[in-house]
């Protein structure tokens, strides 16, 4: 019978956060390595499993994913909530984004707290960055030696050489993306804080590259309840 006690669950909790921490790093391994295409089962894309599913053919498919991390060596074992039902997982219809989610069990454990029942029911399509590191070319993302797997580069210039940088004037000259697959981070080279009244975009033609680190190891489910690692 599954213990209930404070202290087991908090325990059960900890032990949760660090398994969906493994999980997500496989997941985000198996990525680099097969394409970009996270492990999946294709009659089940947009649709969250959980290890424990009431479907048996919707539990089969979690287990079906979850092995085939195993067999490609991301992971020793399947991964296996305490309670045998706390772990989800969903992939995005387009099979290259995923989220692995924990019930937790104490709302004091970091999942949100306004309830237990797995609800990272979405797929966070863009992921949030912290600083970035601008090296200016010319060069690009293939030169530059970074860690994939804590960090993202992006290959920018200012807007007025067909790059993707330009100036907010209208916010303190704060440089932004045009694109959506870049972040507002990336263009943080084309501030110019000392010219509040005229913002001149960054006029040299050199290629420039940023390394920005990758804050998207935990997101919010639709209740802000779960630990939801989103790959």
């Amino acid at each position: 019978m599954y213990s209930t006690s404070e202290a087991k669950l908090k325990a059960d909790d900890a032990h949760m956060k660090v398994e969906s921490n493994s999980v997500s790093t496989a997941i985000r391994l198996y990525k680099e390595d097969n394409g970009g295409k996270v492990p999946h089962s294709v009659s089940y894309t947009g649709q969250m499993l959980n290890e424990n599913d009431t479907d048996p053919s919707r539990k089969a498919a979690y287990q079906e994913v979850m092995q085939k991390l195993v067999t490609g060596g991301y992971l020793p074992e399947i991964p296996t909530s305490p309670s045998g039902s706390g772990y989800s997982y969903m992939v995005s219809d387009d099979g290259t984004k995923a989220v692995f989610a924990a019930a937790l069990n104490i709302t004091t454990s970091g999942g949100g707290g306004r309830s237990n029942k797995n609800s990272c029911d979405f797929i966070v399509l863009d992921s949030s960055y912290g600083s970035c590191s601008i090296e200016i070319g010319p060069l690009n993302c293939s030169d530059i030696t970074y860690n994939n797997q804590t960090h993202k580069c992006f290959d920018v210039e200012s807007y007025k050489w067909g790059g993707v940088c330009r100036i907010n004037s209208v916010n303190g000259c704060e440089g932004y993306s045009t694109s959506p697959s870049v972040p507002d981070e990336a263009c943080s080279w084309i501030t110019d804080p000392n010219a509040p009244f005229f913002c001149p975009e960054n006029e040299t033609h050199d290629n420039k590259t940023a390394v920005c680190e990758i804050d998207n190891s935990v997101c919010s489910g639709s209740s802000n309840s779960d630990y939801c690692s989103c790959i």
